[in-house]
């Protein structure tokens, strides 16, 4: 109610309306403290989503890191079968020289 009562009038109004305006007013106490909550709420909603996206952000990194690790892998086992491929070459031409020498 939005109705601005003097005192005079404030003992005329009937319980019926008294309660009604009670009534509204509680309601609006209620909204009040619903929207508090809300409020309070929130804050523990954004940190539920930053962790959430951090989450992801995780998960969208792994297979690009582990990706990495197997590039670098890759390419240290094929650097070692170049310096394998070298020595062995080496050894093989090193025993065919061995073998043209003659006995003494």
């Amino acid at each position: 109610m939005n109705t601005a009562y003097s005192k005079q009038d404030e003992k005329d109004i009937s319980v019926e309306l008294k309660l009604r305006a009670l009534h509204e007013l509680q309601t609006v106490v209620s909204d009040i403290d619903k929207i508090k909550v809300l409020r309070g709420e929130l804050p523990l909603e954004v940190q539920d989503l930053e962790d959430e996206i951090a989450g992801l952000k995780n998960k969208a990194y792994q297979p690009r890191y582990r990706n990495q690790k197997l590039r670098y892998s890759f390419k240290q086992q094929k650097d070692c079968n170049q310096r394998f491929t070298g020595l062995d070459y080496k050894i093989h031409r090193a025993t065919k020289q061995r073998a043209q020498q003659p006995r003494v």
